[in-house]
């Protein structure tokens, strides 16, 4: 019953990820604003926090599991799995990485899926074996959110960079200085 529950719970977080995402839309057609840079330090911290709400949530699991509330670990199991899969990609979600959001919440997904199918196997051998692998790719996939954060700021704040023109005084070799313009950017 325990690992359906599992397939359920991942199944049903990475379809409402997959689904929504497009959905979204503006309300207005006016201009945004211009977007805020975004801080490398706080998408770490947001996927760091993701990572670490994952482990406390599946210590939790166990703590109920083993001290036979079964009922609250049904629940702590639902939340920490939702939170397995889209923790990690906060820092993500912070920079606006929608793909890569898909990518990697989906591959954890799917780990926590056929981990979850692999438990049911009858065979020793090809248990554990389906359950390594399956915990390698949730393992992967965290370890990718958490060294690609810096990154996706980084990548976000270069999107939006823009080229500024500056009035500025310029020498001329004839004469006095006179007005002239001053053209930066990023590129």
């Amino acid at each position: 019953m325990g690992c359906f529950q599992t397939v359920v719970v991942a199944a049903a977080t990475a379809l409402l990820v997959l689904a929504t995402s497009p959905l979204a839309h503006a309300d207005e057609l006016a201009p945004p604003p211009p977007p805020q840079r975004k801080s490398a330090l706080v998408s770490t911290g947001l996927a760091l926090g993701g990572v670490a709400g994952c482990i406390a949530g599946t210590v939790a699991k166990h703590k109920l599991f083993n001290a036979g509330a079964v009922i609250s670990g049904r629940i702590v199991e639902v939340v920490q799995v939702t939170t397995c899969v889209l923790g990690p990609s906060a820092g993500q979600w912070y920079t606006d990485s929608p793909w890569r959001i898909r990518i990697a919440s989906g591959l954890r997904a799917a780990g926590f899926i056929v981990g979850a199918v692999g438990f049911s196997l009858d065979d020793q051998n090809a248990r554990e074996a389906v359950v390594v692998t399956a915990s390698g790719v949730i393992a992967y996939t965290m370890i990718y959110d958490l060294i690609a954060a810096p990154f996706a700021a980084n990548r976000y704040n270069k999107r939006f960079d823009r080229v500024t023109i500056t009035p500025a005084p310029m020498t001329t070799p004839s004469g006095p200085p006179g007005a002239g313009l001053f053209l930066s950017g990023a590129f």
